[in-house]
């Protein structure tokens, strides 16, 4: 792919085969593996958690291009269960829980064949919002 015109990134979300590509810019394609990507000198990534926690992926991402690793590894690990909400069904449909939680979008319905989330994944997104302190335990 790096040799047509036009084409210089990629969207890696083969989780074994990130690292870099000759003559390509890597993205994440997945959330587990953002950090992963900004080590092996990927650009960045196209991931479903940053609509929930995007800040917090800033700060990795700015902690890991400034070369503090150690800094990027520990807010990695502090906003993995968010990563592991995200993936608790078929996106979109825990990352719309979510935002539904978060009143970000005002209703998390979906189209056919999707089908919102049901209580289980609603329960692990928002014990995964709460523990991050981006909602309560009242809310949502």
């Amino acid at each position: 792919m790096a040799q047509i015109e036009n084409v210089v990134a990629v969207k890696q979300a083969n989780n074994d085969e990130i690292g870099p590509i000759d003559g390509m810019t890597v993205l994440a394609g997945n959330d587990d593996v953002f950090l992963r990507c900004l080590e092996t000198g990927g650009a960045g990534g196209i991931t479903v958690a940053s609509n929930v926690v995007g800040n917090e992926m800033k700060a990795v991402y700015d902690a890991a291009t400034a070369g503090e690793m150690g800094r990027a590894a520990e807010l990695d690990a502090e906003i993995r269960p968010v990563y592991d909400a995200m993936g608790l069904d078929t996106n979109p449909i825990p990352v719309k829980a979510a935002c539904e939680m978060l009143g970000l979008i005002d209703s998390a319905r979906m189209r056919l064949p999707m089908v919102e989330a049901d209580e289980s994944v609603r329960a692990g997104v928002r014990k995964a919002l709460e523990a991050r302190g981006l909602l309560t335990a009242s809310a949502a």
